[in-house]
């Protein structure tokens, strides 16, 4: 469950960011800095958060492996 979790978490947040990037291009091409500099924040937050992601992504399938090797 927890991997499901982290895989659709991961994907979302992919696409999420890719969207996040897209609006800042097209807000500092129409010149509105205000947006442009909202829209850079929260892509960062987003790639922070992609980063937490895939490092906790790792740690699951590293506890599965061990657990699998276990039995």
């Amino acid at each position: 469950m927890v991997l499901q979790t982290l895989l659709l978490a991961l994907a979302s947040l992919v696409v999420g960011f890719g969207v996040l990037m897209a609006g800042y291009v097209l807000a500092q091409g129409l010149g509105s800095a205000a947006a442009a500099t909202a829209l850079l924040a929260t892509g960062i937050g987003a790639l922070v958060l992609l980063v937490i992601t895939s490092v906790l992504l790792l740690v699951v399938l590293g506890v599965n492996e061990l657990g699998r090797r276990d039995e």
